[in-house]
Parts: structure tokens; sequence; C-alpha cells
């Protein structure tokens, strides 16, 4: 037995009509309950393009029907940074159980009516090239909107981002995905929910609201002022329409005490920020607008009190969830998720409680916790409690010890994680803006070390996970590191020498030559010279002297002496411009005794060129241990990483010259009170006073890709054992293509505005490379090798945008003069957004073995909707297999069964599947094909390819082709199947909720169900027999569909069942019989005989006991935790 597991019961109930070939019959019946295996902790996977490893607790399953909603806690762990707030359930933490949609607004809201993206009529290429500053203000200011705005959607199978495409009018998921995304719209345009229907026709709702609002900005036009920002999903539909899943939520401020009069506000995220200003102001007419001067720097904050929804109960077929949140937060106005409590339906119609799920909090505190900014709530544990209290399954969680501070601090890095540095954040460096470089180009804006500090960064991180069987996984953390672009300087020495006198009247002198070195970055040369005090003033010449000779010239082009005082020592840095082409010669003369010094250094700049690796961008994992209950090591996992730049090195996405750029916004006030409003501007401008104001904020909004700025091409996993010694290793490559794009816009930190259109990538994997390890010759071996190439790219095309935002702000007008406009008081610059998606076109996989080498590779091709439509599989002998797929959109429409399916986007299912085999000749080996009921979501008939002998795809017709034609990938067909195929299995009928109730394979009997327990269980299975005939026996369809719509005892399910086996219409009919326990599991079986058996089960819902019907024990399970 591991000791990193646990026994687990899994509960199987298959209720979706599928099957183990598409000819079979479907299986309907639930597996009978068993303690079927043992479940593996600490089995966690990491990212290989980011080396972040995704930590996950499963919680609940929920099936409704078809539909399944798989609910989680789940873990980020690149790190914790110094303005993020903790979620209901702990810092870093994610309650995974449901969907959200979520947008960054580009410009204004795309809904807003005839302005916003979606009605806006200019196109962005006229926008870039147009000298009408008039119109450039109207975007500048977001008034209107140039730019879509960028969705994010989250669904419980899927995730992506998407936009609304003008060329066709419609919402279009990036990466590319056959998803339909639909805006539905309420009394008002701006009034509007979404609707995604995704490839399997399966509808999510989004109609629960959270909107943002921002009073603080006045700059900020009024469509920015109160938006909608994220859609929290409110409704799952499957695919037949049948089953649903809902969900509801609250908003619930709550204000917690604090002790000393204080408590949570409602301002829950402050944002700190400093300037630094420059101003001058001057008279036109006299010409002179004077010099900037330093105004100082100022502190000012932002702050974001939105309130957020809260999800209160998910409602199911035959259950429901309810999330209690009731204890108030210390570090933000709302209350922590205290448990999550699952009930299942009773027979009355009540619910009774199955399972809990509890949350144990505590919080990370700064040294001096006072204000509401000081907490932040941590958990510690969560608990999965019986009905009756008892605790069965605990994680517990620990982190790493550093304090954070305040998330109102100012000691971040540039990536705004904790770097120990508390200062304000404007940098150190001097102002960029070209008007103040003369006065101001040795003087900096600030004094902030903003570079990371990995003993910080680390700050809150998880660092332990123990399990239910008392066994932990450790998790060893470490810097992300980058090359930095940043160019620094370093004085080298050109020349560096010294001289002692030798005695009065015994000159003495050194010289060394030299050319000025070609790699220094200017010609300017800084002596460093000393002179000690010296004896001997009336020397023939002088005590001491430096000269400077041109050899190329021959001439001396400098000296220095030590004249004056010449009791003490003498230090000076002369400077001198050389020629890169010309010899010199430093020469040192000393006329005095001993002591009497001179020492001589020249010094050039040049490039630095060490220590440019640096860390940042967040932690990634560098080992992983797991450990039993007694402490022992049972696994090591290390692993290593490379990038561009070298081993250890990623790619940094953006770059760090951006960190030490300035940004600021610039006003300026033109005005002439007295001035004839009918005059051209340029009489009328008499004042003009200017302001340039440096702002310095926190974390600068990064190039994101897959959750980190900062990606690997290589990273290596170490499979190591408890000595550290290794067992083999895997190589993983990443291929992310990435381009950002970006303009200047000297308003947002950093100076460049960085588009997001890169997002058809998603860190697709290259290859994968198996080694074992010999210990003997101390080397790896190369077993298994996985190549993947993604140069499929489907649905691919751009959608223009143009960002435009002002860079020079007017917000004083006197009198009737208006400001002035120029187009040179905006930024412009069009942008494409890249659509489609990549798709694994080849697969190469090798094997080496002592036989050899095994080959096998697979090439496919795919539709404009990303779906697989063949695929070819090339062997070592030569032989290959051929497999082509057709699905609804390959058929013209005319076919209702296919219509239904296009239009509710059920199109991911093939209707037809051949495979054929060619070696060389093309020979057809399988075939299927289905047709669905009208509505495309319940299966009609199936259908086999049946053959006497090998038929060649000559005589073959595909579905959508004549006779012989192999289909083109998207060319359409009209729907007529091969005369070969033969019906194999027909779903009879359906019950109004999609429930199977007669199915017959060919040649075979037919096979009933009846349902209950709100339509969720199957609780007969008659075969032999046709349904109508058992829909009569038990009262017609009226009496049937009743029962199968409440929630029975298992006494009255006997009730129902014994009539049919009492029927003298049914002799001849095989009738087993089953009750449940609703989310627990099968509780009885009566087979056909009539015999019975029981399943008990203990208060967590695990099978405890197998009897027969005359309570013999027939199995009884056992289970044992640590502790």
């Amino acid at each position: 037995m591991k000791l990193l597991s646990c026994i687990a019961i899994i509960a199987i109930l298959g209720m979706k009509v599928q099957a183990q070939s598409k000819s079979a019959l479907p299986k309907i019946i639930p597996l009978t309950p068993n303690a079927t295996e043992f479940v593996r902790y600490g089995d966690y996977q990491v990212n290989t393009l980011t080396g972040r490893p995704e930590i996950s607790i499963p919680i609940y399953n929920v099936v409704s029907g078809s539909l399944k909603l798989p609910i989680s806690i789940s873990y980020f762990a690149g790190g914790i940074k110094v303005s993020q707030v903790a979620t209901w359930i702990g810092l870093g933490w994610s309650l995974n159980a449901g969907g959200i949609i979520s947008r960054s607004v580009r410009g204004i809201p795309d809904e807003v009516p005839q302005y916003g993206w979606i009605d806006d009529v200019i196109s962005p290429s006229e926008l870039t090239s147009t000298q009408d500053a008039s119109l450039i203000q109207k975007y500048g200011d977001r008034l209107r909107d140039a730019e879509p705005d960028f969705f994010s959607y989250n669904l419980p199978t899927a995730s992506g981002k998407f936009i609304y495409k003008r060329n066709i009018q419609k919402f279009e998921a990036i990466p590319y995905s056959p998803v339909k995304i639909t805006r539905t719209v309420g009394a008002t345009d701006i009034n509007n929910n979404y609707q995604i229907t995704d490839e399997n026709g399966i509808d999510y709702i989004f109609a629960q609201k959270q909107n943002y609002s921002n009073d603080n900005d006045l700059e900020i036009s009024q469509t920015l002022r109160f938006y909608t920002q994220s859609w929290y999903l409110t409704k799952i539909i499957s695919a037949n329409k049948k089953d649903s899943i809902l969900f509801k939520y609250e908003y619930k401020p709550v204000s917690t005490d604090l002790g000393n009069g204080r408590s949570t506000q409602p301002e829950w995220i402050i944002y700190p920020s400093y300037s630094k200003t420059f101003y001058k102001s001057g008279n036109s007419e006299a010409g002179n607008y004077g010099v900037f001067t330093d105004q100082g720097i100022t502190q000012s904050s932002s702050s974001i009190s939105t309130a957020e929804p809260n999800l209160t109960e998910i409602i199911f077929k035959n259950g429901k969830i309810i999330f209690n949140a009731i204890t108030g937060r210390k570090d933000y106005p709302g209350a922590m998720l205290n448990n999550l409590s699952v009930y299942a339906m009773n027979s009355t119609g009540g619910y009774d409680l199955i399972e809990k799920q509890v949350f144990d909090y505590d919080y990370f505190t700064t040294n001096n916790p006072v204000g509401q900014w000081d907490y932040r709530l941590k958990l510690n544990s969560i608990s999965k409690m019986s009905s009756t209290g008892n605790v069965i399954d605990r994680h517990n969680f620990e982190y790493e010890t550093t304090k954070l501070p305040s998330t109102m601090s100012t000691a971040q890095d540039y990536w705004g994680y904790y770097n120990g540095r508390e200062q304000e954040f404007l940098p150190n460096v001097p102002p960029t803006n070209p008007e103040l470089q003369q006065w101001y180009s040795k003087t900096p804006l600030g004094s902030a070390d903003r570079s990371s500090d990995i003993s910080y960064m680390q700050a809150g991180i998880l660092k332990k996970i123990t399990y239910p069987t008392g066994g932990y996984t450790a998790f060893d953390f470490e810097a992300n590191k980058y090359k930095s672009d940043i160019v620094t300087y370093v004085n080298v020495s050109v020349v560096d020498t010294r001289l002692n006198g030798a005695g009065k009247r015994n000159p003495v002198s050194t010289s060394q030559d030299f050319y000025w070195p070609t790699d220094a970055i200017d010609t300017l040369g800084i002596f460093n010279i000393t002179f000690s005090a010296h004896t001997n003033p009336s020397a023939a010449d002088v005590a001491q002297r430096v000269t400077l000779r041109d050899l190329t010239t021959g001439q001396d082009v400098n000296s220095w002496e030590h004249t004056g005082n010449f009791e003490v020592p003498l230090t000076i840095s002369p400077g001198y411009r050389f020629n890169r082409s010309h010899q010199y010669r430093v020469t040192i003369r000393i006329d005095d005794d001993a002591a009497t010094k001179i020492s001589l250094a020249l010094y050039c700049e040049k490039i630095n060129t060490s220590n440019q690796i640096k860390d940042g961008g967040g932690l990634r994992v560098r080992k992983i241990e797991n450990h039993d209950s007694n402490n022992s090591i049972q696994s090591i996992i290390a692993y290593s990483y490379k990038g561009s730049n070298g081993e250890g090195v990623g790619n940094f996405l953006r770059t760090d010259v951006d960190f030490v750029k300035n940004s600021y916004k610039r006003y300026d006030w033109a005005y002439n009170p007295n001035c004839d409003p009918t005059k051209p501007w340029s009489e009328c401008l008499l004042y003009k006073d200017e302001r340039i104001i440096f702002v310095g904020q926190g974390d600068i909004p990064q190039v994101d890709f897959a959750g980190s700025s900062v990606t690997y091409d290589e990273v290596t996993k170490f499979y190591l054992n408890a000595n550290g010694e290794s067992n083999g290793k895997i190589v993983y490559s990443s291929n992310t293509k990435i381009f950002p794009s970006s303009i200047e816009n000297l308003n947002v930190p950093g100076g460049r505005w960085y588009f997001e259109n890169n997002m058809v990538q998603d860190g697709k994997l290259p290859s994968e490379h198996y080694y074992s390890y010999d210990k003997n010759a101390n080397s790896y071996k190369l077993t298994k090798e996985r190549i993947y190439q993604y140069d499929t790219l489907v649905n691919s095309d751009t959608q223009g945008a143009t960002s435009i935002s002002r860079i020079v702000y007017f917000p004083l007008a006197t009198g009737s003069l208006e400001n002035y406009l120029s187009t040179t008081d905006f930024s412009r610059a069009y942008y494409p957004i890249h659509m489609g998606a990549y798709r694994l076109s080849r697969l190469i996989e090798r094997n080496y073995e002592q036989s050899g080498i095994s080959e096998l590779i697979t090439e496919n091709s795919y539709n404009n909707l990303g779906l697989q439509s063949r695929s070819t599989s090339n062997k070592s002998n030569g032989k290959s297999i051929v497999n082509i797929n057709l699905y609804a959109t390959d058929f013209n429409s005319g076919i209702p069964f296919i219509d239904d399916m296009i239009n509710n986007n059920n199109i991911s299912t093939p209707i037809e599947s051949v495979s054929y085999m060619q070696s060389p000749e093309k020979t057809v080996v399988r075939g299927s094909l289905i047709q669905f009921r009208g509505g495309g979501g319940l299966i009609d008939r199936v259908f086999q390819f049946e053959s006497n002998e090998q038929l060649a795809v000559s005589n073959f017709k595909f579905s959508n082709q004549t006779i012989g034609v192999l289909p083109e990938i998207n060319t359409l067909g009209t729907y007529s199947p091969d005369l070969h195929y033969q019906e194999k299995v027909t779903y009879d009928k359906y019950n109004d909720n999609g429930n199977l109730l007669s199915v017959k394979q060919k040649d075979g009997m037919s096979v009933n169900y009846l349902w209950s327990y709100n339509f969720a269980y199957p609780i007969a299975e008659i075969r032999n027999i046709d349904y109508s005939t058992v829909e009569s026996i038990l009262g017609g369809p009226t009496a049937v569909s009743n029962f199968a719509d409440s929630n029975p005892t298992d006494q009255q399910v006997k009730d129902l069942v014994s009539i049919l086996r009492n029927s003298p219409l049914l002799k001849n009919a095989q009738i087993t019989s089953y009750t449940y326990k609703p989310l627990v599991g099968m509780s009885s079986q009566t087979d056909a005989k009539g015999m019975t058996t029981y399943y008990d089960y203990d208060e967590f819902g695990r099978l405890k006991t197998v009897k027969d019907q005359n309570s013999n024990i027939l199995k009884q399970t056992e289970y044992h935790y640590k502790n």
C-alpha cells in the first residue's frame, strides 16, 4: 500500500448515453458501488512553460443528468504580491465552482450605444491616418471607442479570451474555439448579459453582474466611471435542453471590529502612488516661458470599493450545495467562506445534509497589525465532515513564515512582489523628458530600489500540504531569472601607475604608452591624480609633474603639477577627450625625497557586461518532495530551467528598460481672459503654464503569458530517490512565438502601452524526451520521445484596432477661449489582433529499445472550426491508417437533425467516422454513422459499416460525397450515406427529460428503462418486451412520468416494480430493479430472479457492507487513516 494514498469510494453513475463501441448498447445502469482504488496524493503537474506547480484539491463533483460540474480549490504558486487581497477562502486560493466572464476595457465599454466599439463606424486604419484633431480628441478623451474590449471567459470545462470582430459582427474566441458567444440586450442596450454555447451544445448563461465604479480620477470620462466589469455564471443547460444547474449569488458586505475603535472599511484595495512635479510658466508676448522648477514629491492614493457577489447556492437535480459565508473578515468588508454543505433531496421534497467541506482560517499579519490592510486571510485547512459532524478528510496547509507587509506598502519590486525596501515608488533615475534633461540630467526623480529580493519574494507562499494519510508534500521555490536589457556602465582603468622620489636633484620618471580603447563608449577620459605633499619647492624644474603627450602628433597636450600649498596632498580629476587612432604617452616625474609620491589612474567608461542575470517576475518551483506519515522521503522531483539566454534564465516578455523609464502626464494651461474670441488661437495665447508630473506606482503592468511574465524554452524534470540520486528525467521544450506589440504612451508605467495581440499562442509543447539513468555509466539514455508540430493555424485572421491616448492635457480654459487641439497632443498606433488557433499537425513518437527504434508518425488536418477532419498514422512497417471525420458543418442544410445540431452549436460529435488502410491500396476497414433526433442532442440511430469482402475506397461513398471521392476539408455536400451501412442500434424512445426509455440492438431484444428520483436514476431495466406494454401496466405515460419526477422511498420503488414482476404480460420479461441513496450511491439491486443485494454506506458516503437478501454480509470494508 502506498503511504501517500488513501482508500476512496468511487461511485460511478454513467448516466450519459454512450457505449464501449458505437454499435453496442448504451450503459444506462450505474456500476455497483465498490471500494475500488487508491487515490494518489502529491502528484502535482508543473507548467513547463512557467515552472509554476498546478496545485488543486477536488471538493465535490456535481452530476445533474448529462451535466457535470467539478468543484475544487486551487492555489496560484507564482508568488504573493504586496497589494494582493485574499479571496474569501484565503490568500492565493481560488474556489472553482462555476464560471465567469470578465473584461479589460480598452477605450470605453464596447456596448456604449453609437460610440462603443460595436456601433462605432470609423475604421481603425482611418483613425491612424486622419489629421482631424477634433475627431482624434473624441477617442483620446474616451468619448468614442477605437479598440475592442478584451474579455476572458472561464467555463467548468474550458477557458480563453474573446473580442467582438467587426467584420463578422460577432464575438470570437482567442485562441479560436468553436464556441458560440452571444450578448443578450435588456431594456437598455448597456444592460446586457452573455451566453456561451460550447461545441457540445451546452449553454452557459452569465447574468450576475459585478459593476465597476471610479470617482477618484476626475480625468476619467463618464463612460468609464460606471460599467459592468464581470458576469458570473448563473445557469448551465445541457445540449438536449433537459438538464440544468443553477447558481445563486448575493452581495453581503460585512464590517468587522478590529479593536481600538477600528473596523473594516468599504475600500478594500488602496493603491498608493507618488508623484514629482516640474512646473514653469511665462508670458508669450515676451517670448519667455521660464524654466522648469522642481516642485517636490507628493503622495496620493486611489481605492476600490466595488462589492463582489458571493456564490450562495448551486441547485441541481436531486440536490443542492449551500455556500455558508458567515464570519466577517479583518482584511476585507465581507465574510469568509465557512463551509460548503451538500444536500440531497429526500422523499418528502426536503433536503438532507450529506457532507460538508469546512474551511479553517487564520491571518497573515504585519509585525504590528492595526488596520484591515495589515491582515490577509490565511487558509489553514479544509476538512470533509459527515452529516453528524465527524471529520474524515483533512488537508492542512503551511506557508513561508516571512512576514508580509501591509497591502498599502511601497516595498515592492517592479512586478509588485515584496522586496523588503519601504520607500516611495519613484525610481532612482533622472527624468527622461527632453525638456528637463538640460536642468535635471543628474538629479534622480526618487530613491526607490525596485529590484527583487528572493528572501522577501517568498513571503506567504505555500510550502507544505499535509494529507489525510499523514503524508505531506513540501514545495521549494526560487526566483525566476531573466537577462536584463538595461545598459549600465563601469569605469575601466586604461592607465594605472605610481612613482616615488629618489632624492632631491635626482629626478626620476616613468612613462606608459597607450591607445584609447575602441570599446569605450566615449572618447572622454577621466584622470585621477594624487600628488603627495613634497619638500622641494625650489626644485630646478618642479617637484611633481604629470605630462600627457600625443605621440602621433609629437606634441605635449597637457600637464599637471603640484603647486601652491605643497605641504598638503592634492588630488585632481581632469578630463581629456582622446582620439581613438592616436597613440599617447603619460609620464610621471618627481624631483624630491623618497617619501614624495604620485599615483595616477586614467579611466574610460565601458558597457557593463556582467551581472545582467537578475531575479524577477515571481517564483518558480525548484523541488517537490513527497513524504510519508513517518516523515520518510518517498520521492523527490527537481526542476531545471533554460531560456534563450542560457541555463537557468527565462525569457522576459517585456524589456526591463521600461522599468527605469518615467511615466508622466503633461498639463498645459493656455489662456488670455481679455482675448477677442474671434481672433485665432495663436493671437490669444498670453500665458502658458506647464506641469510635467512623473508618477511612481506599484507593480508595472506586464506582458503576461500563461499567468507569468517570464517563460522558459526548456524545463527538465528529474526523478530522484530519497538519497537524491537520479532515476531518470524528462526534458520538455516549449515554443510560444510571442511577439508583443507596443507603442509609446507616456501616461502609463514604463512609458509604453503593450497590446494583447499574441493570444493565439497558448504554450504548445514542441517535444518531450524521456531518459533513463545508468548509475554505472553515470549517464542518461534516451528511451522515448514525442515531437509535436503545431504548424496548422485554423481560422486565421486579424482584427485591426487603434490605440489613441492623450499625452498633453488641457484641464483649464478661461472665458470663451477653447482648448487648443493638435494631433501631437495624442499618441496613436494601429495594431493587429491575431485571431485563430494552432492545432497539432504532426506527432512523431519514437521508442528506443534494444531491438531497435520503433516509430509512429501521426499527421492531422482540421476544418475551419478547428475540429479534426483527418488523421493519418504512419507506422514503421510502411502501412498507414487514415481516419476521416465528418461533422454537421460538413453537410448542406436541409436535413432536420443536422440543421438542429448546427443551430444548437452541437458540432463536435462526428456524424460519420471512417478508417481506411493504405498499403498501398486504399481499403475501408471500419466506419460508423450516427443520426440524431430533432433538436440534435439525442441519438436516434447508430449505423456500422459492413461488407462481406474488402471494399476499396474507390467503391465507398462518404456521406457528403459521391462514390469514390474523398471528402475535401471545408467543402460541403448533401447528406447521403453509403449503402454498406447497417443499422445496429435504435434508440426508440426518450422521456421529456431526455432519459432513454427504450433501445434495441439489431436482431436483439428491446431493453426498456424506468426512471425516478427526479429523473436522475434508472430504477428498473426490463428486457424482452416493448415499452408501451410496460407503460400501460403502470397506468400510462402520465403515471410513469409522475413517478419519475418524484423522490421515492426504497419501498415505493419496490412496490412499483412488483406490479411489473406480478403482471402476466411480462412473464417472459427479465426485470432488474434498483434503489438509491441520492448523491451517495446505489442502495439495492434486485435481479431477474428476485434476489436482492443491499449496499450500506458509512456516514462519509463510503461503501461499508454488501449484504444479501437474508442480511448475510458478503463484503465488508474498513477504512484506516493516520490519526
